[in-house]
């Protein structure tokens, strides 16, 4: 395991790509200089730190990890990976999407919420010297399904231009394989269709209605009425919903919010990739988390074990009970025996 954070980038791209069943290489008689793989990593790495083509190459030349990790021969010139992504797969985004995922086996909490980047580069200082809205530049949709409780994403939808959230409903949820328990949306996922094809999964839907009348179309929708007047709880779990807009800012922030690409194919693409290096970058820092907790458990023990002999000593100085005393070690130590056994799982 390495301990920079691009070390760890890159070894768990390749991980995640070793399961995957992308090719290594483009066909029977390619050059074989770099395998389709490390051209992946690089993109990963050119993603990540929000660079074009021409730095990241740069970049790569200073890296000496860069070498040891991918076995590259030599660092590819820029073009050679700006060529690569515009013949590259978008099924190959997808299918790291879920291999990132695949471990699991089910997902509590499901939600859908959609955000938009931005496509233009043109300064918002010049738009308003011209006199143009500023909100009239050009923006890429994106659409997306996300595990709330893990906080990755299970698939992903873009369009080139604004349309209906609802749209993208039943395409995204039919990629969805994994059981899932609720499924929790906003107001603009409000229909009877998408209310019965959630009941025939088996999955319990929480979305608010649009109430525009005194009356309510679909046996579903006025039941989902019922619920949120008798169950205060589907409140609290409705607000499962906003962990959605925190990736949205956390992608933003992290990646960019915007796109550099010209063509669409390409923007979308690019969009994809975002996510795919977010969701990436989160699970290497929740395994390096595991893995540091595993290597520090006897230092943990040792803490709560001090932890209680004070709190015996300043018991019997206060003349509690003993067995009081007793009940409290036992406790932290089954507390610490608790913590292994979760890890232990974890890690397997």
């Amino acid at each position: 395991m390495h301990n920079t954070e691009i070390g760890k980038l890159f070894e768990f791209s390749l991980k995640v790509l070793g399961k995957s069943r992308i090719p290594k290489f483009s066909g029977k008689f390619s050059k074989r200089t770099y395998t389709q793989h490390q051209h992946l990593v690089l993109l990963v790495l050119k993603t990540f730190l929000r660079a074009d083509y021409r730095k990241v190459c740069s970049i790569a030349e200073d890296l000496s990890a860069t070498f040891a990790i991918l076995d590259l021969p030599k660092v590819p010139h820029f073009t050679t990976l700006q060529k690569f992504f515009v013949r590259m797969q978008n099924q190959w985004l997808e299918t790291l999407i879920g291999q990132v995922l695949h471990q699991f086996e089910s997902i509590k909490y499901l939600a859908i919420d959609a955000t938009g980047l931005e496509c233009d580069r043109v300064s918002r200082y010049y738009q308003m010297r011209l006199g143009k809205p500023i909100w009239a530049s050009h923006f890429l949709k994106m659409s997306i399904l996300l595990d709330v409780k893990r906080r990755l994403p299970v698939a992903v939808c873009c369009h080139n231009r604004n349309r209906h959230d609802n749209r993208d409903f039943l395409p995204l949820l039919n990629k969805i394989e994994k059981p899932v328990k609720y499924f929790v949306a906003d107001k603009a996922y409000d229909s009877e269709g998408n209310f019965e094809v959630l009941n025939k999964r088996g999955i319990t839907p929480i979305i608010p209605l649009r109430i525009s009348s005194a009356s309510i179309n679909g046996k579903l929708r006025n039941e989902m009425i019922d619920k949120w007047a008798t169950h205060p709880a589907i409140e609290r779990q409705y607000h499962q919903r906003s962990l959605v807009e925190s990736f949205f800012s956390a992608v933003k922030r992290r990646l960019g919010a915007e796109v550099r690409s010209r063509l669409w194919h390409l923007q979308r693409r690019e969009a994809m990739m975002k996510v795919v290096v977010y969701s990436i970058m989160r699970r290497a820092s929740y395994l390096f988390w595991i893995g540091f907790l595993q290597s520090r458990l006897p230092l943990i023990f040792f803490i709560v074990f001090g932890i209680s002999i004070w709190v015996f000593k300043q018991s019997r100085r206060a003349n509690c009970m003993d067995s009081f005393l007793i009940e409290v070690s036992s406790e932290a130590g089954r507390k610490v025996g608790g913590i292994y056994t979760v890890l232990e799982s974890k890690s397997r």
